[in-house]
């Protein structure tokens, strides 16, 4: 495990099912991509268990155009059509579901979306936001979530084949009651739910830096701080990392050690890693339910090593950072996708860069600053991450080194 580069070393249930199936056609000049989302409910159920989708609209698109949506007579269907014109384009759909249940109902679990993302062809990546699995949603109330469809706007070429996403939201009744959603005052004393509310809603008091304490499962109790609350105008080109853009949140220091990958190499880069499964698996699961809950799904851009010859687009609850975004644009190119990226707020504010550094040091729990990982692949060989070293600058390891970690996530 050797270092290779640096910069001085070189109860009843209910189940709504989406399928979002892809169709590819090829004509003159251009290619059109046709995407059809049907969300699809089966249930037995006693006659007061009263779940259904209220609603479907559209809520945002790029370089893309709405055929259609519906709402099925049933009211356990839903559809949309949308033909994305290019890479990089995408589709947003708002739907709505209503409890007219004379109980409260918990969604238990949310499935396919990381089985439809892992499977090819991997340049139709699927999102939901503002859903996750511990919500209860009370008797009467109405929840709203967004299901999305990108076009990886580093596709060098259209799919040879379709792709099908089948979306289970899967309600059991439950006597648990909503959370209760106070005022937003304070990131260190407000409840994950007001403060991922007040982000919504775009009205809160939390600055660049607060801090509030965390428990991660086994791991200790650990301190976030608020890296990030901008939105400039670079974060809606096509293609661009939100990783920085809107309320992000980061561990203060490190929480654990962890390999980039097992076997010795970065073809694939970050989303092929065994860092990435981690992260969007065990770790997410550490993690108070409050907190799951209110994470945001991002769509996040990576660099490549020598094996592969494009950036990377992941959708991911988790993630780890960049050198663009701690460092900012460097002297060397150490980062294939910085015209993808921006720098998190913090570190910009704090005046971090590749000559003033030592604002990037994080330490373990006993004090002693770490070597942790970003999610930067090395891009001169194919075994090799980027890192942040202990006094603040970068390096670059084999990906097998058992390097400290210290991840981010974004509310809202």
């Amino acid at each position: 495990m050797r270092r290779i580069s640096g910069r001085r070393n070189a109860k009843q249930r209910w189940m709504i099912i989406g399928l979002l199936s892809t169709l590819f056609v090829f004509s003159t000049g251009y290619a059109l991509l046709a995407t059809q989302l049907n969300i699809r409910g089966t249930s037995q159920i006693s006659a007061n268990f009263n779940v259904y989708i209220a609603s479907i609209t559209e809520r945002e698109v790029y370089r893309a155009t709405t055929n259609s949506t519906s709402v099925g007579a049933d009211k356990l269907t839903a559809n949309f059509d949308v033909d994305l014109d290019i890479p990089g384009s995408y589709a947003e759909y708002t739907v709505m579901v209503k409890n007219d249940s004379s109980f409260n109902v918990e969604l238990k679990e949310i499935t396919g979306i990381d089985e439809a993302n892992q499977s090819a062809p991997k340049e139709i990546l699927y999102s939901t936001n503002n859903i996750s699995a511990g919500e209860v949603l009370e008797k009467g109330g109405t929840k709203e979530f967004i299901v999305r469809v990108d076009f990886d706007a580093n596709a060098m070429s259209l799919p040879e084949t379709g792709k099908t996403l089948e979306i289970g939201l899967n309600y059991e009744q439950t006597s648990a009651s909503a959370p209760s959603i106070g005022e937003a005052k304070d990131f260190a004393l407000d409840s994950w739910d007001t403060i991922a509310n007040a982000i919504r809603e775009g009205n809160y008091p939390y600055q660049v830096g607060d801090t509030k304490e965390v428990m991660v499962g086994s791991l200790g109790t650990f301190t976030v701080r608020v890296a990030n609350t901008s939105t400039p105008a670079e974060c809606s080109q096509s293609g661009f990392s939100q990783s920085a853009c809107g309320f992000v949140v980061e561990f203060e220091d490190v929480v654990t050690d962890h390999v980039m990958n097992s076997a010795v190499t970065n073809k694939g880069g970050y989303p092929s890693s065994d860092m990435k499964t981690y992260l969007n698996g065990e770790f997410l699961a550490m993690l108070p339910v409050d907190l799951q809950r209110n994470i945001k799904t991002t769509r996040v851009v990576s660099g490549y090593g020598v094996e592969d010859i494009n950036n990377f687009t992941s959708i991911e609850k988790i993630y780890l950072l960049s050198t663009m975004e701690v460092w900012g644009n460097t002297e060397f190119e150490i980062e294939t996708a910085s015209g993808q990226m921006r720098q998190l707020d913090y570190y910009n504010l704090n005046g971090i860069t590749e000559s003033n550094y030592s604002g990037a040091i994080k330490k373990d729990l006993s004090g002693i600053a770490s070597t942790w990982w970003l999610r930067t692949a090395s891009n001169i060989d194919n075994y090799g991450f980027h890192n942040v070293d202990a006094d603040g600058d970068w390096g670059s390891y084999e990906c097998v080194a058992l390097l400290s970690v210290s991840p981010a996530f974004r509310l809202g």
